[in-house]
């Protein structure tokens, strides 16, 4: 990445967005499996390579975001004769994780039919793949977690932090992570995904920017109040978006723009703060856009979307090179230097392009002070969306 950062920033983009970079266990490619808070994985370059990048990063105006887990620690199950919890530095006893090591023995926190209660004490994942779930109501895996994240922001200068993971753990955990002087001035950012019923619903994802004192249901089932997190990624957004702008499989598409304006119409009346919530149409977690939508116009429409509507857009790496992958993962995490770095693509200068017009279309809005006000939004089916910002 340190290498790349000219690449990056020749799109116009001034954040980076990094993978976990704790030590993993075996196969954990990605950076979520932990397996030593203490230590910075070696695979990815070490202590010396992440300061090496911050360093870079920071030097040419760029901030990081750090991807971060407090929910679970890596699967134990590739270690056939050692199932236990003594393998994790600090989290090496039974009474930090909800149960024990047998994986069949724990309720799956990814399934559809379950309550928040449930959810939050449940293992994510599937199989052998199953991740250990900290408890956070024990004291000291809170205590271990806060001071695990106050070292590496101390230490590394990180300027956020994106929270994977975010609705299995109990928004007590983060009124103590954005109280006191933990985070100082780092942005938090939410991932709020799950399946069934929740899963692209506006109250419930909005409730962990922010929940109000009428939330109900699942949403209201910690008992908390107020401010949860700085911001959310908005996966209602995205789902919008592939929905009216993306080609559906066999063709055509699954909502018209009218379709659009209303449920955009509901976020933005949903969310405590939109203008702080990540808009993208890529991420690690999704199919990419090209394998069901080839065109590279429905990719350009969606993008601008993202782009110029009120949040934090979010590219991600490969989509400016047209990477299709697969529908599954890790297909949509192909390495991008096996395909290559082209800065005359056409999706790459079309990105740059996107992206300056942003800044100087904010750098219009900021003087009146209405930077997520939208005027004058209106869709006409089979035609066009259009909209102004600021006033």
């Amino acid at each position: 990445v340190t290498g790349k950062l000219d690449y990056i920033s020749g799109m116009g983009f001034d954040a980076i967005w990094i993978s976990p970079v704790v030590e993993q266990v075996p196969c954990g490619y990605h950076g979520y499996w932990a397996k030593n808070l203490s230590a910075i994985e070696a695979r990815f370059g070490g202590e010396d390579g992440l300061k090496e990048l911050l360093q870079a990063a920071h030097g040419r105006g760029m901030a990081v975001m750090l991807d971060v887990v407090f929910n679970h620690m890596g699967p134990t199950f590739f270690y056939p004769h050692n199932l236990t919890y003594d393998m994790f530095d600090p989290f090496d006893k039974e009474e930090y994780f909800h149960g024990s090591p047998a994986y069949l023995d724990h309720e799956y926190a990814n399934a559809d039919d379950i309550d928040q209660r449930q959810r939050e004490v449940g293992w994510v994942g599937s199989g052998q793949g199953q991740t250990p779930d900290l408890a956070q109501e024990n004291p000291y895996v809170t205590k271990k977690l806060l001071e695990w994240i106050r070292d590496m922001l101390v230490k590394y200068k990180f300027d956020g932090i994106r929270i994977d993971s975010s609705p299995y753990v109990n928004k007590t955990f983060y009124k103590q992570l954005t109280a006191g002087d933990t985070l100082g001035e780092c942005f938090a950012m939410g991932e709020v995904l799950v399946g069934g019923k929740h899963s692209q619903e506006v109250p419930y994802i909005a409730s962990y920017q922010y929940t109000p004192a009428d939330a109900i249901g699942d949403a209201a089932a910690d008992g908390v109040e107020g401010r949860i997190l700085d911001g959310v990624l908005n996966y209602p957004l995205w789902g919008n978006i592939r929905n009216t702008f993306a080609t559906a499989p066999g063709g055509g598409y699954k909502a018209q723009l009218s379709d659009f304006l209303w449920q955009w119409g509901s976020m933005n009346a949903t969310f405590s703060d939109i203008g702080a919530c990540g808009n993208f149409v890529d991420n690690h977690d999704q199919p990419r856009w090209f394998v069901d939508s080839p065109d590279p116009r429905t990719y350009k429409s969606g993008f601008v979307a993202s782009m110029f509507l009120p949040g934090i857009p979010i590219g991600y790496y490969g989509s400016e090179q047209g990477l299709r992958g697969s529908g599954e993962a890790p297909g949509q995490r192909s390495p991008l230097w096996a395909h290559g770095y082209d800065t005359e693509a056409d999706l790459y200068k079309f990105t740059r392009r996107a992206v300056l017009a942003r800044k100087k279309m904010l750098d219009g809005i900021e003087a009146d002070g209405d930077l997520d006000k939208v005027l004058n939004i209106t869709a006409v089916d089979g035609g066009y969306l259009s909209f102004q910002r600021g006033s």
